[in-house]
């Protein structure tokens, strides 16, 4: 039974290649802050940084890479995603509470 599932996934692999996938484009306004003002309210809420990642945007036209943060208070749950425009700027990307983990991260073998 499993040899004929691996084949039908096989022979199946080139048409689910084929298929088109829908797309819609949506444009985001962010509100963008000056970093010192941001970092008081981060501290007002105790947030801290728990990972962070480059992430490439369309800004004016062209591909920025940035780098996004987010951020959380474990205690309160309540958290930010923010990203650094610039060394004085950044622009919040969502925010809210009741964070939690779905699963425990798993840190691959490299």
């Amino acid at each position: 039974m499993k040899k004929l599932l691996v084949i039908l996934a096989c022979a199946m692999a080139p048409f689910a290649h084929a298929q088109k996938i829908d797309q819609t484009t949506l444009e985001i306004r962010l509100q963008c802050f000056a970093l010192s003002d941001f970092t008081r309210v981060l501290d007002m809420y105790d947030e801290e940084p728990m990972f962070s990642m480059d992430t490439i945007v369309k800004q004016n036209g062209k591909q920025v890479k940035n780098q996004t943060v987010f951020t959380l208070n474990i205690q309160t749950r309540v958290w930010t995603m923010y990203r650094q425009v610039d060394r004085e700027t950044v622009c919040v990307h969502a925010a809210g509470e009741n964070f939690d983990f779905m699963a425990a991260p798993v840190k691959p073998n490299l």
